[in-house]
């Protein structure tokens, strides 16, 4: 295990032995790439969330104009239907 931390990282006296220095700093920089990818994801979802407000506020706005123009056709179909 020592020798591929060795190999991976290039860090530490010799292959044979981890360094708790060491094994520390590369817990510490996996920490923060993590944490950038953690921010990052939560400035996606944000993103996401406020187009999905715009589409839905479009899609409801268009579901009214469609709401609309149905209600007029069936008031005009009632007013034909009742002319003599």
């Amino acid at each position: 295990m020592a020798e591929d931390f060795h190999a991976a990282f290039g860090l530490g006296h010799d292959e044979r032995y981890i360094g708790t220095v060491d094994a520390d700093g590369v817990a510490l920089v996996a920490i923060q790439g993590l944490h950038q990818l953690v921010r990052e994801k939560d400035r996606e979802i944000a993103e996401l969330k406020d187009r999905m407000a715009e589409v839905e506020s479009s899609l409801r706005a268009d579901l009214a104009s469609v709401r609309a123009a149905f209600s007029e056709l069936a008031q005009a179909k009632t007013a034909i239907a009742a002319r003599p």
